[in-house]
């Protein structure tokens, strides 16, 4: 499972989960900041057994 960090058109941040199979899995809400979407993706990375965080 990855987890892609990515900036939106109007600033602010979010994240996909893409499984193995390239299939995305969800999207996060918006965030004012990279590192507040890097630690929510990284809270639910944990949570879910592993995977790696990208960015892009």
């Amino acid at each position: 499972m990855t987890f892609h960090i990515k900036q939106r058109v109007d600033g602010q941040w979010y994240f996909t989960v893409v499984a193995s199979n390239y299939q995305t899995l969800a999207h996060s809400e918006g965030y004012l900041s990279k590192q507040s979407a890097v630690n929510a993706a990284d809270v639910i990375r944990r949570e879910a057994g592993g995977g790696r965080i990208v960015e892009g």
